[in-house]
């Protein structure tokens, strides 16, 4: 999350809402930062947007998080997660806001609403462990994909492995 998503590669249009650029789960404890990039051209309200983990793969949220603020343009918005530990010393990226729902593992999912529609994904919604480690990870949304919102029930992520 220490750098910003600056350019995308190829001829792919700008997005045209918000998506999930970035999941770092850290290896000790039970935080996890979720990052949201604005590339819309314009700064946004974020009073309409939440974000919902589903853990295990379970089909209802077990935590839902309204997020506030404004994101501006090419700039992205950091929210940690992790009960107590999600603004403890290891949150060196900083973050924007913070929520005391417990951090996120090997099997869970994070989904982006704007006025409750799902507008974006992270994880596998089958509730199989699908990260290459139970911890300690950070995954980045590949900025080569030709579409940069996800249609819900797919995955197009990088990832960057801190073992």
């Amino acid at each position: 999350m220490d750098q910003l998503i600056s350019s995308f590669e190829g001829n792919a249009t700008a997005p045209n809402d918000l998506f999930i650029s970035e999941i770092t789960d850290n290896g000790d404890g039970s935080h996890s930062y979720i990052e949201i990039y604005n590339g819309t051209g314009a700064s946004v309200n974020l009073s309409d947007y939440e974000i919902r983990i589903h853990n295990n793969g379970g089909a209802a949220a077990t935590s839902t998080i309204s997020l506030s603020g404004t994101i501006a343009n090419d700039d992205v918005f950091v929210l940690a997660v992790g009960g107590s530990q999600a603004t403890d010393a290891n949150a060196t990226h900083g973050y924007d806001q913070v929520s005391g729902v417990g951090g996120v593992n090997d099997d869970d999912n994070i989904r982006l609403y704007k006025s409750n529609t799902w507008i974006d994904l992270w994880g596998d919604t089958s509730g199989n462990a699908f990260t290459v480690a139970s911890k300690d990870y950070t995954y980045r949304r590949k900025t080569q994909a030709s579409q940069h919102l996800v249609q819900p029930g797919t995955i197009v992520i990088g990832i960057v492995l801190h073992l």
